[in-house]
């Protein structure tokens, strides 16, 4: 995926006033590059963005407007269900009223890699999270990032496999320091 088609989405979201917070995976390799310690992979940028301040369809209203440089897809994840639902074909936006807690996804045929825009309620109230945050800047758009303990604390509260393995490699490199 193209760097101007993250910072594209970015700056809609913002341009259409849509209160998001940089988590997840990437977002603590941000902090992690600053401590000089190493960092994940990921295949994703993840977003969360609070249903009581952003609907999914004000979200794809935002996505709609974006003149892509590359090709895209944009689909709709629902908790609990086994097949997401195309939403962008890279063509045509499909009618579609996503449930209000779902992740939007935007990818491109021609990278692994995709933005996930993670409307739901986390462990941790958004507005705890949104207080705690720090500003930044990701692709050169302006950003709130979770704190480096409010993430920490998400990937606990997940729970996954790959949370537990991050959080035991953190939990070592603090040991040998």
């Amino acid at each position: 995926m193209l760097p101007e088609t993250i910072a594209a989405v970015l700056k809609a979201l913002n341009r259409h006033k849509i209160p998001f917070l940089f988590f997840g995976m990437e977002a603590l390799n941000v902090y992690l590059a600053r401590e000089r310690l190493q960092s994940f992979g990921t295949k994703d940028s993840d977003f969360l963005l609070d249903p009581a301040l952003a609907t999914p369809a004000a979200i794809l209203e935002a996505l709609q407007r974006i003149r892509f440089r590359e090709e895209i897809f944009v689909l709709a994840v629902r908790p609990g269900r086994d097949r997401p639902d195309l939403l962008f074909d890279g063509k045509h936006w499909k009618k579609a009223s996503p449930a209000p807690t779902t992740t939007i996804c935007v990818g491109s045929p021609s990278s692994d890699y995709r933005i996930d825009l993670v409307v739901g309620t986390p462990a941790i109230p958004f507005r705890d999270l949104w207080r705690r945050s720090k500003r930044a800047r990701y692709f050169g758009v302006p950003i709130r990032i979770a704190s480096r303990d409010d993430l920490l604390k998400l990937k606990a509260a997940a729970d996954r496999p790959q949370d537990r393995m991050v959080l035991a490699r953190l939990r070592a490199g603090r040991k040998r320091s």
